[in-house]
């Protein structure tokens, strides 16, 4: 269930430890004044100056506040950039250099007949089973195998439980050094139609021939894993692996690939940002059209805050990563983010949270469709119950304070030429 999600956990267990990194709420109802709010949008306005170099960093957005990002950064001619995990980064460069053979969980809950997750998924991703692999597993129609670095010793539920968890029905058990040489062993075994391959195959390990067998036998096959499950170069050599078993099994069936983000916000504003200016992962604006800078391409976390002279970030939607350390002239971030250490109060702007305290739409984490996310506590709510719950106060959304920081800026610029 969601109770099991580490990450939700760690999330959760920082919040009640960090209490300086999080926002009082009572304090931002007493103090979250129409002035305060022009006061802070005249502290952002002066980030961005014409002989200065700014930059946007997105860390998780929805559609509007990349929107408007998009939009201040083309009045300012500055540059947009959505934060990237390590992970999600080594899928998107094996994308970019080698092509995709994608799919959806929609194609995986009506059309797979071999689902293989990998690592961690289950854990990271808690209702994925539930929504869109029972759907396949109904019926015996699919079967469900999953790779993992260690084995899952869950004990059995007691008897009388309501339901029982879904689990695959075959899992290979790799330590987590050895999986890029086993994807190796199945694209070399599923090269070879030969005895010996097999043979060869087997000798490494059996579940590798178990896989293969069943990698041969399947009409739609699919590979999903958690966008944080590869890191570092050896595994984006393992992320080709997969995407060369997709390849070959495609000559004959269909063989796909799924990377699920559960940054939804990530995958929002990488997708927006693409459908604006045509470019991925870093926009920049010359005053004429939109550029893809080369020189900031692997750029290590640290060496940002050298390449421009100011740097916002924003954040609009819930997310259970901190923040990163980037050394950022501003933040303008939701309630519940958790800030780097040492963040002075000047330096931060608190912002409505996209189903929480403002509707918003949101793309899901397979890339394939965009849902609409309904406040969980509208204003209309927040405002009738203030006396109840004083903690309730209504945040400005980023994408209004995005839009009114550009009107602000096209205002000075006009009365600057008059």
């Amino acid at each position: 269930m969601v109770e099991d999600c580490r990450r939700r956990n760690q999330w959760l267990a920082q919040m009640h430890s960090t209490g300086s990194s999080t926002v009082d709420r009572t304090m931002m109802a007493n103090d979250d004044s129409a002035e305060r709010q022009v006061s802070q949008v005249a502290t952002i306005t002066a980030l961005f100056k014409p002989t200065r170099r700014s930059l946007i960093w997105i860390d998780g957005a929805d559609v509007n506040t990349t929107r408007s990002a998009v939009s201040l950064a083309q009045a300012v001619r500055g540059t947009v950039h959505i934060g990237q995990s390590s992970g999600s980064a080594a899928t998107h460069r094996v994308l970019a250099d080698q092509g995709w053979l994608g799919s959806s969980l929609a194609e995986v809950a009506t059309h797979a007949d071999l689902i293989v997750t990998l690592g961690g998924l289950r854990v990271e991703s808690p209702l994925l089973a539930q929504r869109f692999l029972a759907p396949a597993l109904a019926g015996g129609r699919a079967e469900w195998c999953h790779i993992d670095a260690h084995r899952d010793d869950a004990s059995p539920q007691p008897s009388g439980a309501p339901v029982s968890k879904l689990s695959p029905s075959y899992t290979a058990v790799w330590p987590r050094d050895k999986w890029y040489e086993a994807l190796t062993h199945i694209l070399l075994a599923l090269q070879s139609a030969s005895p010996s391959g097999k043979h060869l195959a087997a000798q490494a390990d059996a579940s590798v021939d178990t896989l293969v067998s069943k990698l041969q036998r399947a009409k739609n096959a699919v590979w999903i894993w958690d966008a944080e499950e590869f890191h570092d170069a050896i595994d984006e050599l393992s992320i080709s692996r997969l995407l060369s078993i997709s390849r070959l099994l495609t000559q004959s069936a269909r063989c796909s690939l799924l990377c699920l983000d559960a940054q939804v916000g990530r995958v929002t504003a990488q997708e927006t940002l693409l459908w604006l200016t045509g470019c991925r992962g870093t926009a920049d604006f010359d005053g004429t059209r939109w550029n893809q800078p080369l020189s900031l391409r692997h750029m290590a976390l640290e060496e940002w805050q050298h390449a421009f002279d100011s740097i916002l970030v924003v954040r609009s939607v819930p997310s259970v990563h901190p923040l990163p350390n980037l050394n950022a002239s501003h933040f303008m971030v939701t309630a519940q983010s958790l800030l780097p250490d040492g963040v002075a109060a000047n330096r931060v702007t608190r912002v409505a949270t996209v189903g929480i305290d403002c509707d918003g739409h949101l793309m899901r984490g397979d890339q394939a469709s965009v849902m609409y996310c309904a406040a969980s506590e509208p204003a209309s709510a927040q405002n009738a119950s203030t006396q109840r719950m004083p903690t309730q106060t209504r945040l400005p959304t980023a994408a209004a304070l995005l839009d009114q920081l550009r009107n602000q800026l096209r205002s000075g610029a006009a009365v600057d030429a008059n």
